[in-house]
C-alpha cells in the first residue's frame, strides 16, 4: 500500500506498507514520481499508423465515471456501468472521448473486450495529447 502525502527529500522514495505484516519500509522506485497527492508512473503509449494505442485498466461499478490516474503502465479508468453486455466498454470509450475532446467513433477497444486490462486505439490524436490528459 502506498501511503499518500509522504514528504521525502528524494522524489523517487515511496513509503510502502505491506498488508501481510506490520512492517513499513522505504523502497526506491523510479517508476513512481510524487505529483501532488498522486503517485504517477510512466504510461506506455504506442504510436501506430492509425493513432495512439494505450493500455487501460477498467474498474466497473464505481460511483462515477472518471480517469483515476496511472497504474503501472496502464491508465486506470473507473466507470459506473456494470461489466455486462459491453456497458462498461461503452462507458470507457465515452470517458476517453470526452477527456480527449474527440468523437466517440475515433476511440475503439482493440483487445481485452472481456478483461479488466484493455488495449485502446485512439485515432487522430498524438501521444503528447494523451500524456497531457493524465498530467
Amino acid at each position: 500500500m502506498i501511503v499518500p502525502g509522504l514528504r521525502t527529500k528524494r522524489a523517487n522514495i515511496v513509503l510502502i506498507r505491506r498488508r501481510s505484516t506490520s512492517e513499513t519500509r522505504y523502497i526506491a522506485h523510479e517508476a513512481y514520481v510524487k505529483a501532488g497527492s498522486q503517485h504517477m508512473a510512466a504510461l506506455a503509449l504506442r504510436e501506430t499508423a492509425h493513432g495512439v494505442e494505450l493500455t487501460v485498466k477498467v474498474v466497473p461499478g464505481s460511483s462515477r465515471d472518471r480517469i483515476v490516474g496511472v497504474l503501472g503502465d496502464a491508465l486506470k479508468i473507473a466507470v459506473a456501468a456494470p461489466p455486462e453486455k459491453g456497458k462498461a466498454n461503452r462507458a470507457v470509450v465515452d470517458v476517453l472521448a470526452k477527456a480527449l475532446g474527440v468523437k466517440r467513433n475515433t476511440v475503439q477497444i482493440v483487445a481485452g473486450h472481456t478483461q479488466p486490462r484493455k488495449n485502446v486505439l485512439i485515432a487522430g490524436v498524438s501521444a503528447e495529447q494523451v500524456s497531457a490528459l493524465i498530467r
